[in-house]
């Protein structure tokens, strides 16, 4: 991995270390309180080459979380962000296409989330 490459990445995992430990409290308990040897295992076995690609581009990690912090609603994600909307559609597709998961939809959401707790919690420690 290049070093800019890396940098991304440990600003991803920054990002999203800020993120949860800034959500809701519940959610904060349970994470912790998952085992990390079960949370490996399971990392393993679900985060695809896709979705880490995915998770090496800072922008499609920030538009997500902004779409978590708005509630899926793309005009306030636009607004709030200071995105045009059109950037942020484009985003939110990509992200699609990379995880399998439609952004805009409660379920997949909830997954993505997840996931990317899932992804986290593994290399948080690199």
């Amino acid at each position: 991995m290049n070093k800019t490459n890396e940098e991304e990445r440990k600003n991803v995992l920054k990002l999203l270390g800020d993120y949860l430990r800034k959500g809701n409290k519940t959610q904060l308990k349970l994470y912790e309180n998952i085992n990390p040897e079960i949370m490996s295992l399971l990392a393993d076995k679900v985060l695809t080459s896709a979705f880490l690609k995915m998770m090496c581009d800072y922008d499609l990690v920030s538009c997500a979380i902004m779409m978590f912090e708005n509630n899926l609603n793309i005009s306030e994600t636009s607004r709030n962000a200071f995105l045009h909307r059109n950037t942020l559609v484009y985003r939110i597709e990509k992200i699609q296409k990379l995880s399998g998961l439609n952004i805009k939809n409660f379920e997949d959401a909830f997954t993505l989330k997840l996931l990317m707790v899932l992804y986290y919690e593994k290399n948080r420690n690199e």
